[in-house]
């Protein structure tokens, strides 16, 4: 947990909430401490403890900053298997692209749509947000279809990439530069996408790009077009960082 993230008004947080759990049990924090903390959707600061007990954890918090506004960047997803689209949801939200679109595919399971993990996407955006030190959560849709899901896009035809098997394609991060500009990113499901729907996004104006020769699992290839993808917005280049 990088960012305590509270509710808008938000100051007591209950015993068995998880974020109290995390201030007792792993940062040891005690009454009079602080910590790195904002409003979900709103200002970051500094939260105070001022009470803890059996009962819960109450704080005090300043908001002094605005987050980094999301990168213009969408990342399109075949729907996965449920338990990797929630840990995708998770750290795709820690990446900071602006949108996820997730679309029922013609060889994935159209069960998945409906499955429980969409009762609730609000947690691992949380997770997410809080793991990458922001408030700010990206917009979540879904699609019944990858024709739905493309016409849901903002960005324009000139800034669409599509990962792509065929050693032939081109590098993900070949040409200019789309920094500041909208750009869409797609991400087939674990079998991929079918001919037809190749077709329709390459008729969309995706281009065929590549991460390299070596055969990544579908939430590995997402997560790693996603940081490029951000990273020519911020200007993140080169290395990370990582705080548990």
């Amino acid at each position: 947990m990088n960012l305590l993230l509270l509710e808008p008004g938000e100051r007591v947080l209950a015993s068995r909430d998880s974020r109290a759990v995390h201030i007792r049990r792993i940062l040891r924090l005690h009454a009079g401490d602080s910590l790195r903390a904002g409003e979900i959707g709103g200002r970051t600061g500094i939260a105070r403890i001022v009470r803890m007990d059996p009962e819960g954890i109450a704080v005090d918090f300043e908001p002094t900053l605005d987050p980094p506004a999301l990168a213009p960047v969408e990342v399109l997803l075949g729907h996965p298997r449920p338990i990797v689209l929630r840990r995708l949801l998770r750290d795709l939200t820690a990446i900071g692209p602006a949108r996820i679109l997730v679309a029922a595919t013609e060889l994935g399971e159209r069960s998945y749509l409906g499955s429980n993990l969409w009762d609730d996407t609000y947690t691992p955006l949380l997770e997410g947000a809080s793991q990458g030190g922001t408030t700010l959560l990206p917009q979540l849709l879904r699609a019944a279809s990858l024709d739905a899901a493309v016409s849901m896009l903002h960005s324009p035809r000139t800034h669409r990439l599509m990962l792509h098997p065929d050693a032939n394609a081109a590098p993900f991060d070949a040409g200019p530069s789309p920094r500041g500009r909208w750009v869409a990113v797609a991400v087939g499901p674990e079998r991929g996408w079918s001919d037809r729907e190749t077709d329709l996004l390459v008729s969309r104006g995706f281009s065929p790009r590549t991460l390299g020769t070596r055969v990544l699992r579908t939430e590995t290839a997402a997560t790693i077009a996603a940081w490029r993808a951000v990273s020519w917005y911020d200007g993140a280049h080169e290395g990370s960082t990582t705080d548990d």
